[in-house]
């Protein structure tokens, strides 16, 4: 009579592919990556990657796939009012030679309401006709409100 034994092996999980992160580490790493060199602009891609945790090679990417990404960020933010009116300018102007290839008369029109209405916003000023409502206020209240704008 023959007995057969078996013996258990374990293997090991698959490896991931050499210079693959896990999505989420490399979203963490790649903020604090870009974090540090915007506040030591001055660091070095060896310096960062030794503060950070990280080859390298990764931070060289990082660099390269965002940095100018950020600079334009920057840009926009600073003039992105200015931004906005020219992009309002140039539906306006599509809208009155009736050049619309890709967009109907309507699409334009609400685009450039929408961008009036952002340009508004990031000016201070007021984007909904609050007028009406102080009216329906005071008359709830019986007071008089004066709704005449500031200078």
């Amino acid at each position: 009579m023959t007995t057969i034994t078996t013996v258990a092996t374990s293997t090991p999980p698959p490896r991931r592919k050499a210079g693959r992160r896990p999505i989420r580490l490399a979203m963490q790493q790649d903020a604090a990556i870009l974090a540090d060199a915007a506040k030591n602009p001055g660091k070095s891609v060896a310096q960062l990657a030794i503060d950070n945790g990280a080859a390298k090679d990764t931070v060289d990417a990082v660099l390269r796939k965002y940095n100018s990404n950020i600079k334009e960020v920057d840009d926009y933010r600073k003039n992105r009012v200015e931004i906005i009116a020219g992009i309002q300018g140039k539906l306006l102007k599509t809208l009155a030679t009736k050049d619309c290839t890709e967009a109907s008369v309507q699409q334009l029109a609400t685009a450039a309401a929408i961008l009036i209405d952002k340009e508004r916003l990031l000016t201070g000023q007021s984007t909904a006709n609050i007028a009406t409502f102080s009216h329906l206020v005071a008359e709830i209240e019986g007071a008089e409100v004066d709704i005449t704008p500031d200078p």
